[in-house]
């Protein structure tokens, strides 16, 4: 895990940070925020549910796309889920210091692929692969990624 801050024992502004490339398989930076664990995302043994990993990484990608574009609206592109795929690789715990990195794998010419960890103690508890079509809303089809969407998307 980088030296990113975390949710766990800061303040609110303390829970983004973003890191720097970490491997080859990514198109640019991989970004990390801050999850704390919340008492209704566990079962009776504490372990987090897995319904509530899906919504942490879902958190994990607005926060690097707002973040790559430079964007504080609350109001993101146009990107819809068409694909998720999640290996659970440890248990993850209520009361333990979270984060979720995010970096962008592979531009299509309408689609993003998105590489993401939850880590709990530095440790990989769990990692996805994300595909997200770019969407037109209004014509209910795929839209083309412009350039200036792809220059940052791919920093």
């Amino acid at each position: 895990m980088t030296a990113g801050k975390t949710a766990a024992g800061g303040s609110p502004s303390d829970c983004y940070s973003t890191s720097a490339r970490t491997n080859g398989s990514t198109l640019g930076m991989r970004f990390e925020i801050g999850i704390r664990p919340r008492v209704s995302e566990t079962d009776m043994l504490g372990h987090i549910n897995n319904v509530a990993v899906v919504a942490w990484f879902e958190e994990g990608r607005s926060y690097m796309v707002r973040e790559a574009l430079g964007s504080t609206e609350v109001r993101l592109p146009p990107f819809v889920l068409a694909r998720i795929e999640i290996d659970f690789k440890a248990q993850l715990y209520f009361g333990r210091e979270t984060s979720v990195s995010s970096a962008v794998q592979k531009l299509g010419n309408s689609s993003v692929v998105v590489d993401q960890r939850i880590l709990q103690r530095g440790e990989i508890c769990a990692e996805a692969r994300v595909g997200l079509g770019h969407f037109d809303h209004e014509t209910q089809r795929p839209a083309l990624l412009g350039p200036a969407l792809r220059e940052s998307l791919g920093r």
